[in-house]
């Protein structure tokens, strides 16, 4: 009978959209503690020598990468409500299907109904630590930024999920990438969050016009 309770709640908590939502709105917000903790580094660090910069950018640098993958959890729990609300046979006999099992964010979008903006891409030179400073918060610097389209943004999250928040290396020298650091990645990342919370609130609208008077 216990067991049975659990299953019951397990699958009703699971079909829900709004439990989907509410573990992307509490990720979010605090991945958006550690990153406004990283940009009050750079903001420390304007005007000042490059040695004072680079000293600040260590400070809160790691942790920063943390705010990553919180962030791309967040994104991958509204995709997986999305999807789960419109397919509600994945959640059954007190097993979530496997094709959800995965943090595959790229293929998980793929199954949704949103559009990612491609950005122009600047890959003049490599991303450095030095760059970071260069770049004003939350404006970008005209010849000077790396500009990352949305797409892009989300295979950056996709490796800090898998691996490059939890470990210094990947599980083979292929799968390995070297990213920087930007202040404008939280535009896109919001820009991304927003465009599926925003289908999100639309289904739960309209869920609500279902419901009995």
């Amino acid at each position: 009978m216990a067991d049975k309770i659990v299953t019951e709640f397990f699958e009703t908590d699971g079909k829900s959209l709004y439990s989907w939502k509410r573990k992307a709105q509490s990720l979010k917000k605090a991945a958006d503690i550690i990153w406004e903790d990283f940009i009050k580094y750079i903001r420390l660090g304007e005007g000042k020598d490059a040695k004072t910069r680079y000293r600040l950018a260590l400070v809160n640098l790691d942790i920063a990468e943390v705010s990553l993958m919180i962030y791309g959890l967040a994104i991958e729990n509204l995709v997986k409500g999305i999807i789960i609300s419109e397919n509600p046979e994945l959640i059954k006999n007190g097993k979530i299907d496997k094709c959800l099992i995965s943090h595959n964010l790229s293929k998980l979008l793929s199954e949704v109904n949103v559009t990612l903006k491609k950005g122009k891409i600047i890959r003049s030179r490599k991303t450095t630590i030095s760059e970071i400073w260069r770049m004003k918060y939350p404006g970008l610097n005209k010849n000077e930024d790396i500009i990352i389209d949305e797409k892009e943004m989300i295979l950056i999250l996709e490796d800090h999920i898998k691996w490059k928040s939890k470990y210094p290396i990947s599980k083979n020298s292929n799968q390995y990438t070297i990213t920087g650091l930007q202040p404008n990645f939280k535009i896109i990342i919001d820009r991304i969050y927003n465009k599926l919370m925003n289908m999100i609130n639309s289904k739960l609208e309209e869920n609500n016009k279902c419901l009995p008077v």
